[in-house]
């Protein structure tokens, strides 16, 4: 290489080097400048940040406890509201019965208006004199409801109150015999069977003298109407009935001319005196029938059919044969009847 290349090329490096260098100085200076200024960025904010909660704290504070409170009174609120819903539930629930009340209130009153129409009428055609059966109230005035019915018997100057079924055949019946529910004793003594027991409108015994004062005069029919298992009806008539007075026992002097949808098992009983367990007057020479089955009935040796027995409705075990309510060919001694009863009205 030439000497004067040479030292072109040596001054050139050295102009380079001192470029370099000032500019180097020039980029550290300014980067020194650029963190000056962050840090007093920084200490400007961290004076900002600082200062910032010591004006807002409380508010913040505040709002936090409004926010808190404001949820609690929400929670309340909410609580209160269903009360109020379940309340109002309850109100209207409360309203539905009582309308439903007032309407069979209603319905009763209008009923009680109707019988008490009915009754007036009853009284006028009579003239204030009480008719002697069901049958003469429902001849007279055929609209006569089923109820209970003030009667005086033919002969006799004692009123007496009994049921009076006027829609079942016609009506004009008159209920001497009602059981459906066991509600009401039937094994009692000969005086109740004698004067009668029970809630006429109900579950009762008429009485075995109001039977015979009410059948001594004229021949009655006698309907036996019965209630089974699963609610199977049945009915046994008689076209002739009539029982003597207490001095024949209240035997059963006349039954006669039967019809019905099942078989004739009170026939066995004609004939027979009334026994209850305090007066024995049935046949079985080897004990009371009616301390052993219960209840007072027209035993013989000792039943066929009973009413007065145990209530005890649908299938028994053995060792309660004969001692329930049962009709033999409507079930037999075993199977307990649901309902029966036993009316009678003057044969037409």
């Amino acid at each position: 290489m030439e000497p004067l290349t040479f030292l072109l090329v040596f001054f050139e490096c050295i102009l380079l080097s001192t470029v370099r260098a000032n500019n180097q100085t020039e980029l550290v200076g300014q980067v020194k400048q650029l963190d000056e200024k962050i840090d007093a960025l920084r200490r400007e904010v961290w004076s900002s940040t600082r200062n910032v909660p010591q004006h807002m704290r409380r508010d913040i504070e505040d709002l936090k406890k409004r926010s808190e409170t404001s949820e609690n009174t929400l929670d309340s609120l909410d609580r209160k509201l269903q009360l109020v819903i379940t309340s109002l539930n309850l109100v209207i629930y409360d309203l539905s019965i009582i309308k439903q009340n007032v309407t069979d209130i209603s319905l009763t009153i209008n009923t009680f208006n109707e019988r008490s129409i009915v009754k007036d009428a009853i009284q006028q055609v009579f003239q204030n004199q009480y008719p002697s059966n069901c049958l003469e109230i429902k001849q007279k005035t055929p609209k006569a409801p089923s109820a209970v019915y003030s009667l005086q018997f033919k002969n006799s100057s004692n009123v007496v109150l009994a049921f009076c079924e006027m829609e079942y055949d016609n009506g004009g019946w008159t209920v001497f015999h009602n059981r459906y529910d066991g509600q009401q004793d039937f094994d009692l003594d000969w005086n109740n069977y004698r004067n009668g027991f029970g809630n006429i409108a109900g579950e009762h015994w008429l009485g075995l003298e109001k039977i015979y004062q009410m059948t001594k005069g004229e021949i009655h029919e006698l309907l036996v109407d019965m209630m089974g298992e699963n609610d199977a009806r049945a009915v046994a008539h008689y076209k002739q009935f009539a029982i003597g007075g207490e001095e024949e026992g209240y035997a059963l002097k006349l039954l006669a001319d039967w019809s019905g949808n099942t078989g004739d098992s009170f026939d066995y009983h004609a004939g027979s005196k009334f026994s209850t367990k305090d007066r024995d007057q049935d046949n079985w020479a080897e004990g009371n029938c009616a301390q052993s089955h219960g209840g007072g009935w027209w035993y013989k040796s000792c039943d066929r059919c009973n009413f007065n027995n145990r209530y005890s409705p649908g299938s028994q075990s053995n060792h309660l044969q004969y001692q329930i309510m049962y009709w033999d060919s409507f079930g037999g001694p075993l199977k307990g009847l649901k309902a029966a009863r036993m009316l009678v009205r003057p044969r037409q």
